[in-house]
């Protein structure tokens, strides 16, 4: 049984218009065409990336819902200049789900489309002038697909686009058991090889909607902050602890990933540095060790016995 997953969705975009009549003069600027933009169901196979299984046959003849994947859409579109004209966004509970009905004038612009599981952040930034032009994500995250296309607009249009996955899933798992004395977990994807101390660095966690690129910014802005996880009292003396969190891929890279673990004022109790860890879309990175071999458990440190505890046969009496 082969496992299932949406590596990409299907976006049927169809724009078209009709002339008024049939000469051959330019539209005038003022003129609109209607744009008209399907989401289609889809199905792909790949590496089991969410766990999803279906059986061969389904995954050969059963169009998986959209809404199974993703639970908004954003739609944006901008100028030759890369100023934003136009933008729409969709819930799964909207009753158009997946179909976006716009018009635009004639003219080259380019379409940005962006579906996620959880709603994303969709803005700018004061320092590099950008306005309604980023994407940003930040942990645990989700599913997240992207695409961008360039069309030409001044007659009747239909195009097909593939909406790809843009994140990685990376899961720590602790094997040793977690001591009473931590109150936090923080995962912390950062470059490969680690920055020298005091230089900002990072993963990006944005995307530069018209270009498809990420990059960060200066003063550390533009990258992924650490992931933080409460541990409840329940949890102090479990194994196996998983955390799980999705990690902007737009190409494949290497990364390193600290992991600490953090008493309740956020003070570093242990701390382990993973380097050289891959991170792909549509792949699924797994870290498994101990991050408490260091610290005094009941199988370290000093242990006070007394030997001989019960008393000899022998007394020695001392009189006064």
């Amino acid at each position: 049984m082969k496992n299932i997953l949406l590596c990409s969705a299907m976006i049927s975009v169809i724009l078209f218009a009709c002339k008024k009549d049939n000469s051959t003069t330019q539209p005038n600027k003022d003129q609109k065409f209607p744009v008209r933009i399907a989401i289609d169901g889809f199905t792909q196979t790949s590496e089991d990336f969410d766990d999803r299984k279906k059986s061969s046959a389904n995954a050969k003849d059963a169009a998986d819902s959209l809404a199974d994947y993703i639970q908004h859409l954003y739609y944006l579109v901008y100028n030759n200049s890369n100023t934003l004209v136009k933008r729409i966004d969709q819930t799964a509970t909207d009753g158009s789900f997946g179909l976006i009905l716009d018009s635009l004038a004639a003219g080259h612009y380019t379409i940005a489309l962006v579906g996620s599981k959880n709603e994303v952040y969709i803005g700018g930034d004061p320092v590099l002038h950008l306005q309604d032009e980023l994407v940003y994500f930040d942990f645990p995250g989700g599913d997240v697909f992207y695409k961008k296309t360039g069309i030409d607009v001044s007659d009747s249009v239909a195009i097909a686009v593939n909406l790809d996955r843009v994140v990685g899933k990376l899961k720590v798992q602790i094997q040793d058991a977690i001591p009473a004395s931590v109150k936090n977990i923080s995962i912390q994807p950062t470059t490969y090889p680690l920055p020298p101390e005091g230089v900002s660095a990072g993963i990006a966690n944005n995307i530069l909607l018209y270009s498809g690129t990420s990059s960060g910014f200066s003063g550390g802005a533009g990258f992924y902050s650490p992931y933080y996880l409460a541990i409840p009292d329940s949890l102090h003396g479990t194994t196996n602890l998983a955390i799980e969190i999705y990690v902007l891929a737009l190409n494949p890279a290497t990364i390193s990933v600290i992991i600490r673990s953090l008493d309740a004022s956020y003070g570093t109790i242990t701390e382990k540095g993973v380097t050289q860890v891959n991170i792909q879309s549509s792949k699924k990175t797994v870290l498994k060790g101990n991050l408490f071999s260091d610290l005094p458990s009941e199988s370290k440190g000093v242990h006070v016995g007394l030997n001989n505890p019960g008393w000899s046969n022998d007394t020695t009496l001392v009189n006064f």
